[in-house]
């Protein structure tokens, strides 16, 4: 004769298994409140990354080939150009092959001087702060006029 498996008459789960259950649930949940709240602040954080990466490049590019570069602030936008006013002869973006210009979302804005030149030794004129705001933060980029160093 063979024995057969013994049954619990208990059913359900064990509490391991729902505290197991419960912690997926709450790391899910984290996850999607991030993904769909705060998107603004991200965009803002890489406006503003996006930002400083052309400053610094026009910088730069100005020590590297020994010539003005100059940042142009607008209320929504950054340019790198090789002259002022105007943006009459935009610097090329060595990623995308088109004129440099870097666009803030929407409900961001930019502020700071009119223009920023950098000399082929890299010192900036007239130096100064770049502040980006927008979705409940705000962003400062430094730009020091001895030294042209670009910092935040």
């Amino acid at each position: 004769m063979i024995a057969e498996p013994v049954r619990s008459a208990a059913r359900g789960f064990t509490i391991i298994e729902l505290i197991v259950v419960i912690v997926i649930i709450g790391i899910l949940l984290v996850v999607a409140a991030a993904r769909l709240t705060g998107v603004d602040a991200f965009e803002v954080q890489a406006f503003f990354d996006s930002t400083k990466s052309a400053v610094r490049f026009a910088q730069k590019l100005a020590v590297a080939q020994r010539t003005n570069v100059v940042v142009v602030v607008g209320a929504t936008s950054v340019s790198v150009c090789y002259t002022s006013p105007g943006c009459g002869s935009p610097v090329t973006d060595p990623t995308t092959g088109r004129a440099m210009r870097v666009s803030a979302p929407s409900g961001v804005s930019v502020s700071g001087p009119a223009s920023v030149s950098f000399d082929g030794l890299g010192s900036a004129t007239p130096g100064g702060t770049i502040t980006v705001n927008g979705g409940g933060m705000t962003r400062s980029l430094v730009i020091e006029q001895d030294t042209g160093y670009v910092h935040d």
